[in-house]
């Protein structure tokens, strides 16, 4: 038989175990974690409209700045260094080479559950490092060559076209000389931006 001493023990513990496993419910076990950075460099870094020096600048970030990186995409070297960060869709492209990451790497642009686009080439196309007509031409694509891009950016206007697309292989190519393969179904094209993430597309 219990004591009245030992009841009020045993109903303590349970009080306790009930509440932490209201708690243990109510808490993830893994909170996402959102990737970020710190600009570093006595100069700040410039926000490009692109992953390019080449591309406008529109904003500027101070030394020590935290900034949310939505995900990588390969750009234009900066110091040996191609690696560009998305900050959020629409806010532009900032060099990892001034930019630490912090925590969690941001992934692979676009960070989002999406099919590549397949195109076309409609004439020569030249391939880039970087998504401006003034970034370094790697290669150069004949006619009705066979493209997989993984997202868009808005960079330089070629024959009115200002899409640029990054290539599965991390170059990039204007979309000016590109249509969309009919041959294939269930494909995305033009492509996501590349700044895209879950639920913004």
């Amino acid at each position: 038989m219990f004591t009245s001493n030992a009841r009020r023990t045993l109903a303590a513990v349970g009080l306790a175990a009930a509440s932490a496993g209201g708690l243990l419910a109510g808490t993830p076990a893994h909170a996402a974690e959102v990737p970020e950075g710190v600009v570093v460099g006595a100069w700040g870094v410039n926000v490009r409209q692109a992953p390019s020096p080449h591309a406008a600048e529109i904003g500027h970030r101070t030394e020590g700045s935290r900034v949310t990186l939505v995900c990588q995409a390969k750009g234009t070297p900066i110091d040996g260094n191609d690696l560009w960060y998305a900050l959020s869709e629409g806010n532009g492209w900032v060099s990892a080479r001034h930019v630490d990451s912090v925590g969690q790497a941001p992934a692979t642009c676009p960070n989002t559950d999406t099919e590549f686009g397949i195109g076309l080439t409609t004439a020569p196309l030249s391939v880039r490092n970087g998504p401006t007509s003034r970034d370094a031409q790697l290669t150069e694509l004949p006619p009705n060559h066979q493209v997989m891009a993984r997202c868009q950016v808005r960079g330089d206007n070629v024959n009115g076209n200002d899409m640029w697309l990054h290539l599965q292989d991390g170059t990039w190519v204007s979309a000016a000389y590109l249509r969309k393969d009919e041959s294939l179904q269930n494909q995305n094209w033009p492509p996501v931006p590349c700044d895209a993430a879950d639920g913004s597309h």
